[in-house]
């Protein structure tokens, strides 16, 4: 194998094993309230996100992105921790046939946004904005 053949491979594989970036401790009594129904878009896909659970810094739900061939619903785990002098969010939802993760960098009462990538088929990547849905 060349050199350069080498290279590709083991810069593929590291891409392929990317996990989702850390977020550390917080104060319990700094983590907003963000269970309930939030909905946007992922690189132009409508994305519904329910978190039904928040314990401390770790939150469970259930997201759904309408994809061409349909909605897909997965659960979601995430945590809450500060990262770069903010709060960040990250969530992964594993399925039968992929893995994503959502990187949240502005959490707010209101708003999430940030970026996602799927390790699935067809790869979808790219920015993601969620509103709380009015209740």
């Amino acid at each position: 194998m060349t050199r350069t053949a080498s290279l590709l491979l083991v810069a593929a594989l590291s891409t392929a094993c990317q996990v989702a970036p850390s977020v550390g401790p917080l104060p319990l009594g700094d983590l907003p309230n963000l269970v309930g129904s939030w909905e946007g878009a992922w690189s132009g896909m409508p994305v519904t996100l329910v978190i039904t659970e928040q314990r401390d810094q770790e939150v469970a739900g259930v997201i759904t992105v309408g994809l061409p061939r349909g909605p897909v619903s997965t659960a979601v785990n995430g945590r809450l921790g500060p990262r770069a002098g903010g709060l960040a969010l990250v969530l992964t939802a594993d399925s039968t046939v992929s893995h994503d993760q959502f990187d949240f960098v502005t959490v707010r009462a209101d708003r999430l946004e940030g970026h996602a990538r799927s390790f699935g088929p067809g790869g979808l990547q790219g920015a993601v904005t969620l509103r709380r849905r009015p209740v």
